[in-house]
């Protein structure tokens, strides 16, 4: 994703009030939509004149004319006439041009020439990179001149919040963010051409983010918007199985060390997606997630269950699979039980009662025949 803060629009000149000399726009009543408002009628006629000027050439030595440039545009009418040789809008006849209005208005041109041609550029993907990695955010000047003796900054969402600054042909550590320190690397072996790139070391998950990547020579300045998004595969999934108070089985899968928070699936043998019974996800103090997520089994029956868990910017994911053997249920294990304590209390009864019985009639026949013995 980059966006440009310096940009032009349509026909008419940009909005430039950051990347022109501030004395340009003191004829200015407002500076809006991308379009220059002018005081008077005649003054945009001519902006607009030169700008279409600006479009078709490409002239040298502007840095000179340009930070001495004084908006002197006294007389309107009398500048409506040839500029450079070419008819501006609403001048049907050629006139001619005091040097001080002809200089003026030139050095005008060649400001407006600056601002389409200082334009920063960078990836327009966001840039990837894994945790304790290397990250390279590259931009670079649209017109490939030398950016040797500019101002190149990279800095987060605030401008204090400066991430690497290169200025006076060399690096300034001492003006950097602390989290930052030691830990970035400019490579200019093209910035003769236009081109630099920003190397983060050992890359944190608080890299994360935006970047915006500056240019600034004199009064001139332009900047692009770089995303950067750190990524980290977590561990492996372990599991943990235990049975419940009622008979059934509870499954845990669990990993950590993810970023950004992560996706987690349980998934069966028939590749069908399960829902858990419930799923937590923390954040350390370094930023990394890691996953706990659970699943119940109430069916008898084996089951092959994966756990999964993918990362989105990776789009890497890892696995793990667990066979189960899943208990009865509580409530037909408990009849079966019931009713095989019942029958053999109901048989054991029976024995018993029977052997008494047998026990009894042996007694008494016992008994018949010693009274029998006794009178004889």
């Amino acid at each position: 994703m980059v966006s440009n803060s310096s940009h032009m629009q349509g026909e008419k000149p940009p909005c430039f009030s950051r990347q022109i000399y501030p004395g340009y726009l003191e004829s200015c009543k407002k500076c809006e939509d991308g379009a220059l408002q002018s005081s008077q009628e005649e003054t945009m006629n001519i902006l607009v004149g030169l700008f279409k000027i600006a479009k078709k050439n490409v002239l040298g030595s502007w840095q000179s004319v340009c930070s001495k440039f004084e908006f002197l545009i006294a007389s309107p009418s009398a500048a409506r006439a040839h500029i450079l040789g070419v008819a501006l809008p609403g001048s049907p006849k050629k006139q001619r041009v005091s040097p001080m209005y002809h200089g003026s208005l030139f050095s005008l041109y060649l400001c407006l020439q600056v601002a389409g041609a200082f334009q920063i550029q960078g990836p327009h993907e966001p840039v990837v990179a894994v945790l304790g990695g290397e990250a390279e955010l590259p931009c670079f000047l649209s017109s490939h001149q030398s950016a040797e003796n500019m101002q190149i900054s990279w800095s987060r969402s605030l401008s204090s919040q400066i991430v690497h600054l290169y200025k006076d042909g060399s690096s300034q550590p001492g003006e950097v963010m602390e989290e930052y320190s030691g830990r970035t690397k400019l490579v200019r072996d093209a910035i003769s051409k236009g081109i630099v790139v920003l190397r983060i070391l050992n890359i944190q998950t608080f890299d994360d983010g935006q970047y915006y990547c500056g240019f600034q020579h004199g009064s001139f300045y332009s900047d692009t918007l770089i995303e950067l998004k750190v990524a980290a595969l977590g561990s492996a999934p372990h599991f943990h199985m235990e049975v419940t108070e009622t008979r059934e089985t509870q499954l845990e899968c669990k990993s950590e060390g993810w970023f950004p928070k992560p996706k987690v699936q349980w998934i069966n043998s028939q590749g069908e997606e399960i829902p858990p019974v419930s799923e937590f996800q923390t954040q350390d103090q370094d930023g990394l997630f890691h996953v706990t997520t659970f699943l119940l089994f109430r069916d008898s029956a084996k089951a092959n269950t994966t756990c999964s868990i993918w990362n989105p910017i990776l789009n890497q994911k890892k696995e793990g699979q667990v066979s189960i053997a899943v208990a009865e249920p509580f409530i037909f294990h408990q009849l079966i039980t019931g009713g095989t304590i019942f029958l053999s209390l109901l048989i054991l009864s029976a024995v018993i009662a029977i052997g008494l019985h047998l026990y009894k009639k042996r007694q008494g026949a016992r008994k018949g025949k010693d009274i029998l013995l006794f009178n004889i």
